[in-house]
């Protein structure tokens, strides 16, 4: 099908310009969108193994991607719990414990350099030499049944999300439901064509109040683990705070996900 081989095909150009532009610079940007087009490659090759014969051999796939997203993720992870122990510092009027600060530098680095040594064995435009392969497997999908089985796919995996986060205490429910969530709105995007943003404006607010949390409860848990020897006042303060507002948001995802969100309802008048 045109339509699915031109979005795998987009994806990986932008996950090898990203790959080499994360290489060359340590910024975040290109870390971020090529962590962002693997996991859109992996929701496609997910997506896919669901509607295809079960004997297809579609995650074969994806293993090119696997060890690069994952030894970015370590890099992306730091980066990002750098960048929020500062905000927090400074939107909570607290002074950001230089303990942990200086431990996050550190792991960058180690992080960086483990990145680009993975990044120069693991070579992900191998995939080019299956390409034919691959684009046998995208022509099998039928275009008159996608729509419908898409629909019904979507419908299930949103189901899964409101028993996960029925216990808005349980992390690692909440993180599985957030890159379920996050699966659900790339399919979106690859198999429909929205008329207008709005139709997934509430899905996406659920994901992203999910990732603050998810954001929260890494920093809160790492910093804990590493600061577990320091006592001093300022960073029993933080900590405090941290757990307050960790809190807050737990309670916030329940009744996010428990409302009907406008994009079901309009998933029958969408045009593939």
């Amino acid at each position: 099908m045109k339509k699915l081989k031109k979005y795998f095909e987009q994806q990986h150009d932008l996950a090898l310009k990203n790959l080499e532009l994360a290489q060359a610079i340590f910024s975040e940007k290109p870390l971020h969108e090529l962590r962002v087009s693997i996991k859109r490659i992996k929701a496609l090759f997910d997506f896919l193994a669901e509607l295809l014969p079960k004997e297809t051999e579609i995650s074969h796939y994806f293993k090119p991607f696997k060890e690069i997203f994952r030894v970015a993720g370590k890099l992306r992870d730091a980066q990002v719990q750098e960048r929020l122990l500062l905000k927090c510092a400074k939107d909570w009027n607290l002074p950001a414990p230089l303990a942990y600060e200086t431990h996050l530098k550190k792991i960058q680095n180690i992080a960086f350099h483990k990145f680009k040594k993975t990044a120069q064995h693991v070579k992900l435009g191998d995939i080019k030499s299956e390409k034919r392969t691959l684009k046998k497997i995208l022509d099998a999908i039928s275009e008159e049944t996608l729509p419908i089985d898409t629909e019904s796919l979507l419908r299930y995996r949103f189901a899964n999300v409101r028993l996960l986060v029925q216990e808005p205490t349980e992390e690692d429910s909440l993180h599985e439901a957030r890159k379920m969530i996050k699966s659900i709105y790339y399919v979106l995007h690859l198999v429909f064509a929205p008329t207008t943003p709005q139709q997934y404006q509430d899905l996406k607010h659920l994901e992203e109040v999910i990732g603050d949390w998810h954001d929260l409860a890494i920093l809160s848990d790492n910093m804990r683990h590493e600061l577990r020897t320091h006592t001093d006042q300022a960073t029993v303060a933080f900590l405090t705070r941290l757990a307050y507002e960790k809190e807050c948001l737990q309670q916030k995802i329940p009744p996010l996900v428990q409302q009907e969100l406008r994009c079901w309802k309009l998933l029958g008048k969408l045009k593939f």
